[in-house]
């Protein structure tokens, strides 16, 4: 199953908001002048998926941000997801939003109120985009600990950052 973003949505600190709408089923290309932005669109949607730690850079977006959020469309469905930006000195914030619906409207800031957190999110995205529980136990006699391919994984094959590009790196975060 597919799962597209509609719209990505950067609230602040002050109760606005800024949208920038994807067209799905489509190549989108982000354009603009240096500094303005354009690479943390990716820190942005890995985050709101439910990365462990915050990736977005901490000066001008995550100082002046409370919440950044995600219009996913899915076949017959849309999901809303919202994750309230790290406040400091924290690197990260474990609080999400999401709401599911035929068509979701994008909330307001004061409709964000933390439902889930970030496995809940992965486990619910996993299975709405047609994973269906995998878990592979490795032999008794081996060390590795049990793992259970999810959305978590898939987002390494969908993401890639221009320096990753530049470095010939095959996957989204290879280096780490």
């Amino acid at each position: 199953m597919t799962m597209q973003i509609r719209e990505l949505v950067i609230y602040s600190r002050d109760g606005r908001d800024r949208r920038l709408k994807f067209e799905t089923g489509a190549l989108n290309v982000v354009t603009g002048d240096s500094a303005t932005g354009k690479s943390s669109i990716t820190h942005i949607i890995d985050y709101c998926l439910g990365r462990n730690g915050c990736p977005i850079p901490a000066m001008v977006i995550r100082d002046a941000v409370s919440w950044y959020g995600l219009l996913l469309q899915f076949p017959g469905c849309q999901v809303f997801v919202a994750r309230a930006a790290p406040v400091p000195p924290k690197t990260t914030s474990f609080d999400i939003y999401y709401e599911v619906g035929a068509t979701v409207a994008v909330p307001s800031v004061a409709s964000l109120v933390p439902n889930h957190n970030p496995d809940t999110l992965n486990e619910y995205l996993t299975r709405l985009m047609g994973v269906a529980p995998n878990l592979h136990t490795p032999p008794p006699d081996q060390t590795r600990p049990p793992l259970q391919a999810t959305l978590r994984h898939a987002k390494f094959l969908n993401f890639q950052l221009e320096d990753e590009i530049k470095t010939d790196h095959l996957f989204h975060r290879q280096r780490e």
